[in-house]
């Protein structure tokens, strides 16, 4: 699904789904790819809306190459990219822990770490990226013989409200559904997913009225009103809290990239 094209600028984002086999454990996968251009001024100040679920991301640039940890985020993420730079995110189901932990979701809350041994190990970069944008299924045998290594759990109940979320449904109603005291419930949601469920729920908010913003260019007071903002000032106010730069200023950056999305 094709959302802008200015190749001029030469800056790429995707995401793709995973095989079926490992849709269980990776909710999908996002490339963004920086490409020399005498027209950018480098370093680019790269920042992202806040999501909710942890990456594993594949990062190859000019003074880097390496794997990071990139937790949830209440805030925006910044950093800054220079040319020819990849950087390949696996991003991991909400629900899911990890045993022995490769890291503490709560304790990587709008942080980045370095990636343990264990994933290293199977991950190995040799300095080059793009041979899994090459080939897809290489990657996913490294990466199903990282997961066979550690012991996965599911959380029914918290995968439960993560999809509800994703449909829209207000909190509220997910709670009346489920028959456990409220508190009992944030804190098992917190506990494995790192974020309460109203920072759940906003950040998918976000992402939702970006992505219908972005398809066809829709009408954006249209957009607003759909995703339950009150007003346009609302969606205004609350995008500015969390990302601290104006509405108007982040569509044009968007606008530079060319992005595709599953």
């Amino acid at each position: 699904m094709q959302k802008t094209e200015l190749k001029k600028n030469n800056m790429y984002y995707k995401e793709f789904l995973p095989s079926k086999h490992l849709a269980e454990i990776v909710q999908d996968y996002w490339v963004f790819e920086v490409l020399e251009n005498k027209n950018l001024n480098f370093p680019i100040k790269h920042e992202t809306l806040p999501e909710s679920n942890v990456s594993i991301v594949l990062i190859q640039q000019p003074y880097f190459n390496g794997i990071r940890i990139l937790g949830p985020r209440n805030k925006k993420y910044h950093q800054p990219v220079f040319p020819n730079s990849i950087y390949f995110g696996i991003r991991l189901n909400p629900w899911l822990s990890l045993n022995p932990k490769l890291f503490s979701k709560r304790e990587i809350i709008n942080e980045t770490i370095e990636a343990s041994d264990l994933i290293t190990k199977h991950i190995n970069l040799d300095n080059n990226i793009k041979k899994y944008l090459l080939s897809l299924p290489l990657l996913e045998k490294k990466l199903t013989h990282l997961f066979n290594k550690v012991e996965i759990e599911q959380d029914d109940l918290v995968k439960f409200i993560c999809v509800e979320l994703s449909h829209g449904t207000p909190i509220h109603l997910i709670l009346n559904k489920i028959p456990f005291s409220v508190r009992v419930v944030q804190k098992r949601f917190k506990s494995i997913v790192g974020l309460s469920m109203r920072q759940f729920a906003s950040n998918l908010k976000q992402r939702k009225l970006w992505e219908d913003l972005l398809e066809n260019n829709k009408n954006k007071i249209d957009v607003i009103y759909k995703h339950n903002y009150y007003d346009q000032s609302h969606f205004i106010n609350e995008f500015k809290r969390k990302m601290k730069r104006s509405v108007s200023d982040y569509e044009t950056y968007l606008k530079k990239i060319e992005i595709s999305l599953a």
